[in-house]
């Protein structure tokens, strides 16, 4: 590739990698949107459901109702505030590419105002292909996440549902205790079913973070094609050493040492990070 044409592809990796830059903030605004919306439940459903869970145990006990799955709910308030921390891991995951790419277009200006005789730009494509692939992962974990504090909730309004039926039956026998408590919690029950439903009437957030991984992984992909190799790629290894050092999570590397050096058993080589195990 001639000077040239180095160039040309210099300016069209820099105005993709911009582009790249923009779609991650975006990816940062969904991400935090999908953080709020569940925060915001989990704080509106988790003292009222304690209480209601208490308080059905008490006219279980007193009365001898059919028992209701408390412990199928307990597990599910576990399964949602579990995902709310997982939020800021995926968060990290893309500030780790952001990261990168930020360094990479220092590095794209640097080399065009050097007049970029000297690059090879091979890394520049490796790098967008690690990339790609992380984002892939990110979205996998994204959705997986979706899905179970969905499965929570379905767990929560079941419980309800059969709590109402079982409850029911207590309304004409049971004593002035059991009266006050059914009424109680027919009280919690709707907080706790409205709120549910609020944070089910708006999943754009959950669209738009698809949306928005699957034009930054076409963006990669465009970064890639344009840099043409025609040999293997040949990345320095103090390069690769500061560039797996900008992934500290266990699945972020194997990601990265499947694409840098597949097949390979271990990358002792590599200088060691500790890991932060999230996935």
């Amino acid at each position: 590739m001639n000077t040239e044409n180095k160039a040309l592809v210099l300016e069209k990796v820099l105005l993709m990698l911009y582009s790249v830059d923009l779609k991650l903030n975006d990816s940062f605004k969904c991400t935090a949107s999908s953080f709020t919306n569940a925060s915001t439940l989990f704080k509106a459903i988790f003292t009222p459901l304690q209480t209601h869970c208490s308080n059905t145990t008490k006219i279980i006990a007193a009365h001898g109702v059919a028992t209701l799955n408390l412990s199928a709910v307990k597990g599910a308030i576990a399964v949602i505030s579990e995902k709310l921390q997982l939020h800021d891991l995926i968060e990290q995951s893309l500030k780790h590419i952001r990261q990168i790419n930020t360094e990479i277009i220092k590095e794209v200006i640097e080399t065009k105002k050097s007049g970029g005789g000297r690059t090879t730009h091979d890394h520049i494509k490796l790098i967008a292909d690690i990339n790609a692939a992380q984002l892939a992962c990110i979205e996998n974990q994204y959705n997986t996440y979706c899905l179970k504090i969905d499965s929570g909730l379905a767990t929560i309004t079941n419980y309800l549902a059969d709590w109402k039926h079982l409850t029911s039956l207590l309304k004409n026998d049971g004593g002035s205790e059991a009266a006050f408590l059914i009424s109680r919690n027919a009280d919690l029950s709707q907080r706790i079913n409205a709120a549910i439903a609020s944070f089910l009437s708006d999943t754009s957030y959950r669209t738009c973070f698809s949306a928005v991984i699957s034009e930054l992984t076409k963006s990669l992909a465009t970064i890639s094609s344009v840099i043409k190799i025609t040999n293997r790629v040949n990345t320095s290894h103090s390069r690769l050493t500061q560039l797996q050092n900008m992934y500290t999570t266990q699945r972020e590397r194997e990601i990265f040492n499947s694409l840098v050096r597949p097949g390979a058993k271990n990358t002792t080589g590599l200088q060691k990070h500790p890991d932060v195990d999230i996935f």
